[in-house]
């Protein structure tokens, strides 16, 4: 089924305001079962990123943000309405010198407005706030946050506040401590840098995943050594869990032991003390216990994906793909109570569903092409999943609707 193409004078509308270009292009209605092109001009290896939070759901819309594959890593923002079966974008937002890892996040505020955040290795955090709230067509002035931010993760609280949540770090590129910056009016101004997790240049804190939880912040990470580099391979070891909270100094390992903030090295009890062990996200079970998304990394193509579920008094330890590649696994956060994981394997992406850790994986095959960084989020309303990756070496944004939350159903 296909929408009727507007007539050529309507079909493509631009408009430029202080270098933003905005687009209005109608497409063929996308499919459930079939990736759908949005964009070409990706980043051939970084378009999309498990590292960023790049999707939001509003309403029947679904709004996304990518990196460019131009001299400055540019961000841009694409929207779909599903019940008008119109696209809006991409639209440009900035960007910056620095370095490929300049991965865009989107949030929405609590009046409906959008903040785009991205920020490189020792460079501010930049900040661009839509003009309209549920419009991508028109941007504020782009601010630079006064810190250095590394992979920086936005979330809105339930009070309505904005955090976003990073790596600090020098102008020299000095490691320093991971936490988050806050502010209570909409990005106008922000609080210090409330650290976390405790780096030092000899061992840094890499985070997988944080997820909000009212006011509990679940983190998983692995620690970074830069003196264990074999052969120009990274070194990830000893996967770590923590809840941390908004309002209190403390953090808490699964089994309810407490630590100072920030965590200091060696800290907390890793779920898996050993090497080459590279935290990928974290999430919550139907019973509010934490479940860790990692990879048991050996440096080669046979990455083996696995999960630590929390089952209330130990960590139990599973594989699901031994064929999976590192940095390209994704929790869905459904709220129906079942762990969903978007997975980038060398059979095509997938979806891996359970109830619960003794329960058997279900699979859904999403593509038989291999694709880059997919990045995901449920759609509790339409009753799916949008999904978005890039093509491989090419840069090729793809976009992808999954029916069905549960897939018994």
């Amino acid at each position: 089924m296909f929408l009727k193409l507007l007539s050529t004078k309507y079909q493509v509308i631009i408009f430029v305001l202080t270098s933003l270009v905005m687009a209005n292009t109608a497409c063929s209605r996308i499919p459930h079962s079939a990736p759908f092109t949005i964009a070409e001009d990706g980043h051939i290896q970084y378009a999309t990123h498990d590292y960023s939070e790049p999707i939001i759901v509003d309403d029947n819309k679904v709004v996304f943000a990518y990196m460019a594959n131009d001299d400055v890593f540019s961000s841009k923002a694409w929207s779909y309405d599903l019940d008008k079966d119109v696209a809006t974008g991409p639209i440009d937002l900035g960007g910056s010198r620095a370095d490929p890892h300049n991965y865009p996040n989107i949030v929405k505020d609590k009046e409906g407005y959008y903040h785009v955040f991205y920020g490189s290795h020792s460079t501010e955090l930049y900040h661009r706030k839509s003009e309209r709230p549920g419009d991508i067509s028109s941007w504020a002035k782009l601010v630079k946050i006064k810190v250095k931010a590394t992979y920086p993760r936005p979330f809105i609280r339930d009070n309505g506040n904005i955090v976003v949540f990073f790596r600090e770090s020098g102008s020299d590129n000095t490691f320093y401590d991971y936490g988050y910056i806050e502010s209570s009016d909409g990005g106008k101004t922000w609080s210090d840098h409330r650290p976390l997790i405790n780096n030092t240049n000899e061992k840094v804190a890499y985070v997988g995943g944080v997820y909000l939880d009212g006011d509990d912040i679940h983190i998983c990470w692995s620690w970074y050594h830069s003196s264990r580099e074999v052969n120009k391979k990274w070194h990830y070891d000893e996967l770590s869990y923590a809840k941390f909270s908004f309002t209190q100094n403390k953090a808490f390992e699964a089994n309810g032991t407490s630590h100072n903030v920030p965590i200091q090295i060696k800290g907390v009890h890793p779920i898996v003390n050993e090497i080459k062990q590279y935290a990928e996200d974290v999430t919550l079970d139907s019973k509010s216990r934490p479940v860790v998304l990692y990879a048991d990394y050996d440096g080669t193509d046979d990455d083996g994906m696995k999960v630590a579920w929390w089952d209330g008094k130990n960590w139990y330890i599973e594989e699901f793909d031994n064929k999976a590649s590192m940095s390209s696994q994704r929790f869905a956060h459904s709220g129906n109570g079942s762990i969903t994981i978007c997975s980038d394997t060398e059979a095509g992406l997938k979806l891996y569903q359970k109830d619960g850790f003794k329960q058997q994986w279900k699979v859904r095959n999403l593509t038989e092409l291999n694709g880059r960084h997919p990045v995901i989020k449920a759609d509790l309303e339409n009753n799916l999943y949008h999904i978005f990756w890039h093509k491989a070496d090419v840069g090729h944004v793809q976009y992808l609707r999954s029916k069905g939350l549960d897939f018994d159903k």
